[in-house]
């Protein structure tokens, strides 16, 4: 199953997911 993503990497899209912020740091300015 190596074509399935690893924890860490949905660890990380979950984080994403629950956080834009951390893809867009300058949207935290305007309540994102």
């Amino acid at each position: 199953f190596s074509s399935f993503p690893s924890e860490r990497e949905l660890k990380r899209t979950a984080r994403i997911l629950k956080d834009p912020a951390a893809i867009f740091p300058c949207t935290r300015s305007d309540g994102f």
